[in-house]
């Protein structure tokens, strides 16, 4: 009998989980590479299941790194250029909060020179799956 109930709220949860489409973040963090990040923002934008939004954190960056990203012109990236250089830790903190309350229901994690192939995200998010709770990959 306990069986039965909990297949049912299961099947309940499910229910409510597919109305509701899930966001997908990437939050990338660079520091005077920009040819590496000009590489990565592509791989990001070729993925068979593209992230919703991309935030790219810049490090303060002073090789013209903002002028790379402009050359993108997709709606889901937004770019923050830090006052000073927090290392990969604080922008990758930046970049999860930020991601977070957007909303995000998933967070993929990567600098910049990391080059992920085509079905990358796609074979991430079965992790997410998996464990249907937010979640940060990386």
């Amino acid at each position: 009998m306990a069986t039965e109930c909990r297949l049912r709220l299961d099947y309940r949860r499910n229910e409510m989980e597919e109305s509701k489409k899930e966001i997908i973040a990437a939050v990338v963090v660079t520091y005077n590479r920009k040819e590496c990040l000009k590489k990565n923002i592509a791989c990001l934008l070729r993925q068979s299941k593209r992230p919703d939004r991309i935030y790219i954190i810049d490090n303060a960056s002073t090789d013209g790194t903002e002028s790379i990203v402009k050359e993108f012109s997709d709606r889901e990236i937004q770019y923050v250029c830090l006052a000073e250089n927090m290392g990969g830790s604080g922008g990758f903190s930046t970049g999860v909060q930020m991601a977070y309350q957007d909303g995000a229901d998933a967070i993929w994690g990567m600098d910049d020179d990391a080059y992920p192939r085509k079905e990358a995200l796609q074979e991430l998010l079965k992790v997410h799956e998996k464990f249907g709770e937010k979640v940060c990959l990386w």
